[in-house]
């Protein structure tokens, strides 16, 4: 087979001799060394030119603890002239167990191989986009190499179909010249470990896998948190975010399992990066602090434990030459060397890299580092992404709403419609809650302590409530006057997992989403009402179940509550009583989020499915109907998901406000750093470190 043949095998020579056996020989001994063949690729065409004009990568430089009398032997093997090579087997076997091979003046006549391979040459270079591809606006990483570090796969959107899909590019090539069939609407790209498979999300929250040749999708699981990338393990498993719970399933499919305790909400997180053997994970743990920074840690899969391993890290990455990498929220990273048996860290940190940037809300690092030791990155630094506020008639006409853009988040219209509340980053990197004023066309900052977030309007426009977190405890709900004219007031008891939802139109009731009162599955969502009037303020169960109900919005007549549940295994909207008895609807015919009323009988929804926003028209009766109704294209507009809504309405239900994600320039390119894991060593041993 092409990744043991021979160059003279390859050039289809008439003289073939034990020769080639030995290049064979040293072919199986470097995959038994390091996993993976010298020269791998897709087809015997692609092999066979790397088998006649390249060097594979040497030994040590993935794996640091072979001998180098061992590597200068398999050098030999693999020698492309016949002529360098060892005359027998039993040659490569003497050598192989002798320390000084290599080292004495007689072997130095066997050829180059027998000297240390020379470092590698570290190469730059950017990756623009192709003809005909425009960036993808979805806050989330969009690119990654394979593992071998030859091919780069990337998120874009092919400009004559407005579909956003997974590119493929050779790095020997100038440029990817076609999508991935049936990866449209991918959001976040990985690899399998052999390099053969593009794993990636959707923006409905599948988690699917293609061939890189082609070929059929595959779905894998659902329900994900499709803006954090899944890692797959060579064991082989494929690990992605579940409600911040790392969750694992075979890359063939089958039932998702929880690596952790659901309960324990400290064992929340993002960032997974599978450790060779499928043993352990690095990942950002973050528990259920809303924004944090993180901490690197690592997950033992057996005993399910976690351990720090460096503080303020947001991700990490482990190269088999037995050295950790890991990015900061300052946009940098940092290289140490780990103990991959023991699982700790072995060295002072060293910085190898700066000027990453940082994508959406939970600054996640644009970079991506391959086992083979390339690296791709986007520069740029720590940047939040930018909306412009526009409003949309049922048509699909728009005009702008907001003067300015900003990195706006959960907008919510005044009942006036003459403010926008809305929550973004302050200058110390917490959330807080704004009020944007259309008048002066200016921004008033509304809370200034701790996290605060989704905010939502009293009905008679005088106060926000909103979501709010004090050092690290969990969320309660929050009221402050929205002029900001005096102070706040707690409303209900910190509780894990609160999201602030809907005031409902008579000002009794705050709805909002909090971890389930059944002790037997803490990772479960439920909706809870909270009364406005009287004491106490006991909190009253709105919707409850064995699955995850999420983001309740009450109807303007204040008789039924519209929600989300992942009953069926995907988000799907439904209605049912408010805080009565009654039997619930069906209301999104397939996967669907993000559901506000426009009317008493009227309900809006974004159709994952169809990319629409779409108007369900509701009949109650003895029965409830559903006519429903796309009215317009949903892509150009950002999207919340299952635990947050991206868009409001005005009170008439003739406008909704949308936020419109502001194209990224297309000099903002990835840079890729072929052989980067030779220039971070120079760079560790310059700071002392070995």
């Amino acid at each position: 087979t092409p990744q043991y043949m021979s160059p003279e095998q390859a050039m289809g020579e008439k003289v073939i001799d034990a020769r080639s056996d030995v290049y064979a020989l040293g072919a199986v001994a470097y995959e038994m060394l390091t996993g993976d063949a010298p020269f791998t690729g897709t087809t015997v065409q692609a092999i066979a030119p790397k088998v006649l004009r390249e060097k594979p990568t040497t030994l040590r430089t993935q794996r640091d603890t072979v001998p180098p009398h061992v590597e200068t032997a398999v050098f030999t093997a693999l020698a492309k002239l016949p002529a360098d090579r060892f005359e027998s087997a039993k040659a490569f076997a003497e050598a192989l167990v002798n320390p000084a091979y290599g080292a004495d003046s007689g072997a130095a006549a066997s050829g180059w191989a027998l000297r240390q391979p020379p470092a590698r040459q570290v190469v730059r270079f950017p990756a623009p986009l192709a003809a005909g591809q425009r960036p993808s606006d979805v806050p989330a990483l969009s690119i990654a190499l394979s593992p071998d570090g030859t091919r780069l796969a990337y998120i874009a959107i092919d400009s004559s179909t407005g579909r956003q899909m997974v590119y493929l590019r050779a790095l020997d090539q100038l440029t990817a010249t076609t999508a991935i069939p049936g990866t449209e609407d991918a959001t976040t790209p990985f690899f399998s470990p052999d390099g053969l498979w593009v794993g990636f999300t959707t923006a409905n929250g599948d988690l699917k896998k293609v061939s890189v040749s082609g070929g059929p999708v595959s779905r894998l699981a659902t329900g994900l948190e499709q803006n954090f990338t899944p890692s797959w393990g060579d064991d082989p498993r494929i690990v992605y975010v579940n409600l911040g719970v790392p969750t694992r399933v075979s890359d063939g499919g089958g039932a998702p399992i929880a690596l952790v305790d659901s309960t324990n909400r400290d064992l929340r997180g993002a960032g997974y990066s599978v450790l060779p053997g499928g043993r352990a994970m690095l990942w950002r743990q973050c528990g259920y602090r809303y924004g944090c920074d993180g901490d690197l840690a690592v997950l033992d899969f057996a005993s399910g434990t976690s351990t720090v391993l460096v503080r303020g890290a947001s991700q990490g990455w482990y190269l088999p030459s037995g050295h950790l990498v890991y990015a900061t929220r300052e946009g940098a990273l940092f290289a140490v060397t780990f103990d991959l048996a023991a699982l700790k860290v072995t060295s002072t940190p060293a910085a190898v890299l700066d000027g990453i940037q940082l994508i959406g809300a939970r600054f996640q690092p644009a970079v991506t580092v391959s086992a083979s030791g390339s690296l791709a990155y986007v520069p740029g630094g720590p940047t939040a992404a930018s909306n412009s506020i526009v409003q949309v008639d049922r048509t699909g006409r728009e005009e702008a709403f907001a003067a300015k853009p900003g990195a706006y988040q959960s907008p919510r219209l005044s009942p006036d419609g003459r403010r926008l509340a809305f929550h973004d980053r302050d200058a110390k990197g917490a959330f807080q809650v704004w009020v944007y004023d259309r008048a002066s066309a200016t921004s008033q900052q509304l809370t200034f302590e701790g996290n605060n977030v989704r905010p939502t309007w009293s009905p008679d426009g005088r106060r926000l409530a909103f979501s709010m977190q004090r050092d690290g405890a969990a969320f309660h709900i929050e009221s402050a006057p929205a002029d900001g004219s005096g102070p706040s007031e707690q409303v209900t008891p910190d509780r894990v997992g609160v999201t602030t939802s809907a005031w409902t139109r008579d000002g009794q009731w705050i709805v909002f989403d909090g971890g389930s009162d059944d002790k037997k599955d803490g990772g479960r969502q439920d909706i809870f009402a909270v009364p406005m009037s009287g004491r106490p303020r006991t909190v009253r169960p709105a919707v409850a179940g064995p699955f995850n109900e999420q983001t309740g919005e009450v109807s303007p007549d204040g008789k039924w509550i519209a929600y989300l549940s992942d009953e069926t295994g995907k988000p799907q909207v439904y209605v049912q009583p408010f805080l009565t008895p009654g039997a619930r609807t069906l209301i999104s015919a397939g996967t669907a989020t993000e559901a506000v009323w426009v009317s008493n009988n009227e309900l809006a929804y974004i159709n994952n499915d169809a990319d629409s926003l779409t108007l369900a028209t509701l009949a109650f009766g003895a029965t409830t109907t559903v006519t429903r109704t796309a009215l317009f294209d949903a892509r150009p507009y950002a999207k919340g998901g299952r635990q947050s809504r991206s868009f409001d309405v005005s009170r008439d239900g003739r406008h909704f406000i949308m936020l419109k994600p502001l194209p990224r320039a297309q000099a903002v390119v990835p840079i890729v750093v072929l052989n980067w894991a030779d220039e971070m060593k120079r760079l560790m041993a310059a700071a002392g470190i070995k």
